[in-house]
């Protein structure tokens, strides 16, 4: 290594920002390969991410905070302890992003800051002489508690399903000492990310707001381009950085006052039980649900597979089943996707898996708009209380309500891969039930604001 390398070295331990500035490039989505700009905003957000231990970043889109969080972290590998980093995002597809943008900024790093890297895999990057495990993990309630990081990147906070399961498995690994940095644009009103940005300093962190108004390029002009095609309400929230109710919920009725309960739900014997699932291809999903004499729903578990199968769907059901004291002959019918009457290369349909388990299945065909305009007509409100109620133990289902969106041109609902499963799920309970007759019975529950 020459004199003025070591230099180099020397100099970046003491500086991660001029690090950042000096050696590390990015890949911009309209520049493509850029080296990593030196912007008072990107200045200031290095310097809050490295100030305080516990950050949260609220910015708008295309501010460059994560690839910033990312290079601090790659300084970190470089000259800071050993440990556990976890990347937090909404899906795998992000998760494996993030991972792969972080070998971007390792690829073009000089050879004398490069890391000699021994597990190099989909989900994780470890630095054989460092002592440094970075792993980069989709959101799922257990994916925190399966290790003891020393410090957390959540990207897309707002966005990830999970969250306040995954923030309170988090609690310990951060109150321990580990470093914490959630980024996101604003997701809208009702989930955890919206609750920590308006009152960060009630759970010890520091909040840090990135206005697009901060980056050099984003003018006049840039705003009148960027706002084409966005609604009043979309430009507000992704830009804007405005936690108001979101106009293009696909479900503006659900509201965590009167369609959450106040306290957990329990199967009561005398009411007749059903579930629903949604099939997905790597993320099957199962709700159970029962209803009132005066034909009111109340969706009390879930369950939401992680790459899991038909089997593994099964065998939940099963397992929930148990823990809730009924078994397949208490259940009135299982709703689903007729789409799942389709063999594909198996020869055998995902219906006809859960039929020779002994599972009795409801497939109705309808339109996704009939069955939307159905759940919207269970959410509303008859003689002050909702049609339809779901018990916080469905986390998940609650977190949905208010991340599921409508596509940007308003025709119909975005397939996102995270909200719209226990959606669907919902929704074919829904049409289903509507073409049955199943006696109903009467139980009590307590609403928010009842």
């Amino acid at each position: 290594m020459t004199t003025p390398e070591l230099r180099q070295l020397y100099d970046a331990f003491d500086d991660p920002y001029g690090f950042m500035v000096r050696h590390l490039k990015t890949l911009d989505p309209m520049l493509g390969e850029a080296v990593y700009p030196d912007w008072p905003h990107l200045r200031g957000l290095s310097g809050a991410l490295l100030e305080s231990r516990l950050v949260l970043v609220v910015k708008s889109r295309q501010m460059m905070a994560t690839w910033t969080a990312l290079g601090l972290l790659l300084h970190r590998a470089i000259f800071g302890n050993p440990g556990v980093i976890l990347l937090l995002s909404k899906n795998e597809r992000s998760a494996r992003e993030l991972l792969d943008r972080l070998r971007f900024l390792i690829a073009g790093l000089p050879d004398h800051f490069r890391l000699r890297v021994g597990t190099n895999s989909a989900e994780e990057l470890e630095f054989d002489l460092r002592g440094v495990r970075i792993l980069s993990l989709p959101a799922s309630p257990d994916a925190p508690r399966m290790h003891s990081p020393a410090g957390v990147i959540w990207d897309e906070m707002a966005f990830t399903p999970h969250s306040e399961e995954i923030w309170a498995a988090l609690k310990p690994a951060l109150d321990s000492g580990g470093f914490f940095w959630g980024i996101s644009s604003s997701g809208g009103p009702g989930n955890l990310f919206s609750r920590l940005a308006k009152d960060g300093a009630a759970y010890g962190l520091k909040t840090h707001w990135l206005h697009y108004s901060e980056h050099p390029y984003r003018g006049l002009e840039w705003v009148e381009e960027a706002r084409k095609g966005l609604t009043t309400q979309k430009w507000a929230r992704e830009y804007e950085i405005s936690f108001e109710a979101a106009e293009d919920r696909v479900y503006p009725e659900f509201q965590q006052r009167t369609n959450v309960l106040l306290e957990p739900y329990c199967y009561q014997q005398e009411l007749s039980v059903y579930r629903s699932v949604d099939f997905g291809f790597y993320h099957p999903v199962a709700l159970w649900l029962q209803r009132t004499v005066d034909d009111r729903i109340i969706v009390f578990d879930e369950w939401i597979g992680d790459r899991a199968t038909v089997q593994d769907l099964i065998d939940a059901i099963r397992r929930k089943d148990a823990a809730h004291g009924f078994t397949e002959s208490a259940a009135e019918w299982t709703s689903c996707d007729p789409a799942g009457h389709s063999p594909g290369e198996s020869g055998v349909s995902p219906i006809e898996r859960l039929k020779r388990a002994g599972v009795k299945v409801k497939a109705r065909a309808s339109r996704i708009e009939e069955g939307i305009d159905l759940v919207r007509e269970a959410l509303r409100e008859r003689e002050g209380v909702p049609g339809l109620l779901v018990s916080p133990t469905a986390a998940r289902v609650i977190d949905d309500f208010h991340g599921y969106r409508l596509r940007e041109d308003g025709l119909g609902a975005e397939k996102d891969n995270v909200h719209d499963h226990t959606m669907d799920a919902l929704r074919y309970f829904i049409v289903n039930l509507r073409g049955s007759n199943e006696k109903k019975l009467r139980v009590g529950a307590r609403v928010r604001g009842g």
